[in-house]
């Protein structure tokens, strides 16, 4: 299997993750909706959800859509020297994928988290500044897993 292939299936499954998503965002909508109805006015709480789930709807799009557009912005393709995957991986390179893998997973988790993150009682606790601090290491995990993976390697042999 082609290194490019093995990206797009992940990135695949990733997308395939937020579409479920935001279909379980619509029985949000749908709850908050009603409320809108009996109040009258927009909440905090609605504005979030729709925003998040049109931030996850992009992501999914990208996932599903553009896994080629990811992997050349991201540089997964050149984060293993080889350029195809078979029984015989080295350590090294299982340790790159799992880095970015992480790195990924915690860009999943913590992108919607930093959205609803701003809302007024979040903001008097700090939360934005410790979810955006996710963020940023889900970022350096995926870009810099070779680096990481060095410095570990390293450490690992002394």
């Amino acid at each position: 299997m082609q290194l490019k292939t093995f990206w797009s299936i992940i990135l695949k499954t990733i997308g395939v993750y937020f579409a479920f998503s935001i279909i379980q965002m619509f029985f949000v909508i749908g709850g908050l909706s009603v409320d809108l109805l009996f109040d009258g006015h927009f909440g905090s709480d609605f504005t979030l959800t729709v925003g998040s789930v049109l931030i996850w709807a992009v992501i999914a799009y990208m996932c599903l859509f553009r896994t080629d557009t990811l992997i050349r912005l991201f540089k997964l393709d050149s984060s293993i020297p080889e350029k195809y995957i078979n029984a015989n991986i080295e350590t090294k390179n299982v340790l790159r994928l799992a880095i970015a893998i992480i790195g990924i997973h915690s860009l999943s988790d913590s992108i919607p988290e930093l959205f609803g993150a701003f809302s007024e009682t979040s903001l008097k606790h700090g939360k934005p500044m410790f979810t955006l601090l996710k963020v940023l290491f889900g970022i350096v995990l995926v870009i810099k897993n070779r680096e990481i993976e060095q410095l570990i390697s390293r450490y690992q042999s002394k």
